[in-house]
């Protein structure tokens, strides 16, 4: 009777599986390298074994960056109450009203246009407050998407909006909670076809 060595590598000739089930290649299938009942791959080397599913290829590449709107042509035909019935979701932790509370964000009245990090009496993050650049259709659009993602470490802790469309219907009501709402930039020229 043969001993199976633990630290050594699995033996190359595959051997024909006796039993079936999702449990085969972990209890019952050990000593050959492919299981005949599954499609898993079992893959030993000395001290540890790695179990790869077939057809899988190495890391899944990373996401492509999203494309900006064009918040000229975008934002005058949004939808405003839609807008604020997405901004629900904000008022968990923020106020809107002008001259509301900060809560466990900062109140939002004039947000869009605000240096970021410029609330009084909130206390921001540290990396929230590394820039103060205002904010911005475009930086807004790319937070609510995810502020994990655009500033880590910030203290909001919301998943974000995968939609764009409930980003933009939320920014353009946004604007309309303001002193005086922010001007929409003009849309983008169109391209001029090429000639014959």
């Amino acid at each position: 009777t043969s001993t199976l060595n633990t630290n050594s590598r699995a033996t190359s000739s595959p051997l024909p599986c006796r039993s079936s089930g999702p449990t085969c290649c972990q209890r019952r299938c050990r000593r050959r390298r492919r299981c005949r009942c599954s499609s898993r791959t079992t893959k030993k080397s000395i001290g540890s074994s790695t179990l790869t599913k077939a057809g899988t290829g190495g890391s899944a590449a990373a996401p492509a960056e999203e494309a900006l709107p064009d918040f000229g042509t975008v934002l005058p035909t949004a939808d405003v109450t839609a807008g604020k019935t997405v901004a629900t979701k904000c008022e968990q932790c923020h106020d809107i009203s002008k001259g509301g509370p900060n809560k466990i964000g900062p109140e939002l009245w004039n947000v869009i246009g605000r240096p970021r990090a410029s609330e009084p009496g909130f206390s921001y993050s540290s990396a929230m407050n590394e820039d103060h650049a205002p904010w911005t259709y475009a930086s807004l659009f790319k937070y609510l998407k995810s502020p994990q993602g655009v500033v880590p470490g910030t203290k909001m802790s919301f998943a974000g909006l995968s939609s764009a469309n409930d980003r933009i219907n939320l920014l353009a009501y946004l604007r309309t909670e303001a002193d005086s709402p922010a001007p929409i930039p003009a849309p983008a020229p169109v391209p001029a076809k090429p000639s014959k």
